[in-house]
């Protein structure tokens, strides 16, 4: 092989699951940023949701500054809240779709380029279709 492996792939890490303690939103955003930005083995990052808005501003910038492609996942927002975008009640499935618009809107402001969601707990084999039907019709509105 005589490209370098970075012509293949961009390696990345899941900030909030190499640091737990951001996953709920807080913690030293920047501090652990910096570790992985200096790392020359990282070109990626997946991002979730950061509370503090001057945070986020600092943290966007320093991933700007360190050149890394950045996805954003939305997992955390959707375990830690228990939102279910394929729930069978639709009071719950546009709760959920209208905090996830605004992650979207965090990950587009942090210049992301992947959004990663779950569609929400599964309803078992029996009530699997409808919930399907439902997690389909709201994506699509």
């Amino acid at each position: 092989m005589d490209t370098p492996i970075e012509g293949y792939l961009r390696m990345g890490i899941v900030h909030y699951m190499a640091f737990p303690e951001l996953a709920s939103g807080s913690g030293p955003w920047e501090e652990t940023l910096r570790h992985i930005a200096l790392d020359p083995f990282f070109t990626g990052i997946e991002i979730t949701h950061i509370e503090d808005q001057q945070a986020r501003e600092r943290v966007r910038g320093l991933i700007r500054l360190a050149h890394l492609s950045v996805g954003y996942g939305a997992q955390p927002a959707i375990l830690g809240q228990g939102l279910n975008l394929n729930s069978l009640e639709e009071d719950r499935r546009v709760h959920a779709c209208i905090l996830l618009k605004e992650h979207i809107d965090e990950a587009i402001y942090m210049g992301a380029e992947s959004f990663v969601i779950l569609s929400g707990k599964d309803p078992g084999t029996e009530k699997r279709p409808q919930a399907i039907t439902a997690l389909m019709y709201h994506l699509n509105k």
